[in-house]
């Protein structure tokens, strides 16, 4: 419950699970605390080298921070939150404002191990079916987030001066009456 933060339904609500990329919302929710959504950035060769759901980042294309959280909340892009996490200091910088916003929120059972949700030898990620109910409700109290969550198509760079559509992946949004949105993940 959006209000009250009751759990209304659950299934092994403590069980430690991958977040996959359910976790970028954590990612957004600092991204916005500490970057202004209309800062721009020009996308480097590490941030597109990257296992894909990708969005399709050009190396040397200019994107603002917006246009990033729709990739990185609309496609799961995992080189959207690359280049936010380079952003926002670095990959180790961006997880450690993770791990420390999911403290300060109270999703105490979440370490994020990279700002996609990627896992590797050394950085696996976990967390709860019950901490995902904290940040989602923390992250939809976001104006940003929740808009960005809500829309089924958004206007992206191309890479080569112009514009291309992209499309939630959240098949739930079109299909269920009254919902107001959120991330698909798949590990």
């Amino acid at each position: 419950d959006m209000i009250s933060g009751r759990i209304l339904a659950e299934r092994d609500a403590y069980g430690q699970h991958a977040p996959a990329s359910t976790i970028k919302a954590l990612l957004a929710m600092v991204v916005l605390d500490q970057l202004n959504p209309d800062a721009a950035v020009r996308a480097t060769p590490s941030s597109t080298d990257v296992e894909c759901s990708c969005v399709g980042l050009v190396p040397g294309a200019v994107y603002t921070t917006r246009q990033l959280l729709d990739a990185l909340l609309m496609v799961s892009g995992n080189d959207a939150a690359n280049l936010l996490g380079e952003m926002l200091g670095g990959s180790a910088t961006a997880v450690a404002k993770m791990n420390a916003k999911a403290a300060q929120i109270g999703a105490g059972n979440t370490r994020a191990g990279s700002p996609s949700g990627l896992d590797g030898p050394g950085w696996e990620s976990t967390t709860t079916p019950q901490d995902l109910a904290v940040i989602y409700r923390a992250a939809l109290n976001y104006p940003l987030i929740a808009q960005i969550l809500h829309q089924s198509t958004a206007q992206f760079p191309d890479g080569a001066g112009g514009f291309k559509q992209i499309a939630s992946h959240d098949h739930l949004l079109p299909n269920y009456p009254g919902f107001i949105g959120g991330k698909t993940g798949y590990t």
